[in-house]
């Protein structure tokens, strides 16, 4: 907000993206201002407390004016249709779909301890007797790719 004095104004720029309709307004503690719409050239365009023009793409000016009989006044212009309102879901609906409520945040891949693996023999800690744990080995000279699993063969669980 800024204060005016009686009978002083302020200058705003804006610009416009797009034609169509632009709300312009003031928020005053008083009713004693008033707006007057300009285009970049200094051509006035509208003149009131509350506007709705048709605009053209491009830059305008607005002036906020208070009236030389009244006292000092705060105010701030208001403008509603620069942007084209969003069409999607609320924020707050996106996250629903993406994280349903219950759902954890985080997750872990282990089940039990973890497992040793061998790979073109570097190995990782080997299981201790009696632990469940899974261990894979590979045979020298494969390229530190697991083995493709058989179709239809079964696998083992501890």
């Amino acid at each position: 907000m800024i204060l005016l004095s009686p009978g002083d104004s302020r200058l705003f720029a804006f610009d416009v993206d797009r034609e169509g309709s632009v709300g312009i307004g003031v928020q005053a503690e008083s009713e004693t201002v008033e707006l007057e719409l300009f285009q970049a050239d200094g051509k006035t365009l509208e003149k009131g407390a509350l506007l709705m023009p048709r605009l053209q793409p491009g830059p305008h000016l607005l002036i906020l004016r208070a009236s030389s009989g009244s006292g000092p006044v705060k105010a701030r212009p208001v403008i509603v249709g620069l942007r084209l309102p969003d069409t999607g879901p609320p924020e707050e609906v996106i996250r629903q779909f993406l994280q349903p409520e219950g759902a954890r945040t985080s997750f872990s891949s282990r089940r039990g301890e973890e497992p040793a693996i061998t790979f073109l023999g570097a190995s990782a800690e080997q299981p201790t007797e009696g632990e469940n744990q899974a261990e894979t080995e590979y045979s020298e000279g494969e390229t530190g790719e697991a083995p493709a699993e058989e179709p239809g063969e079964p696998t083992e669980e501890p």
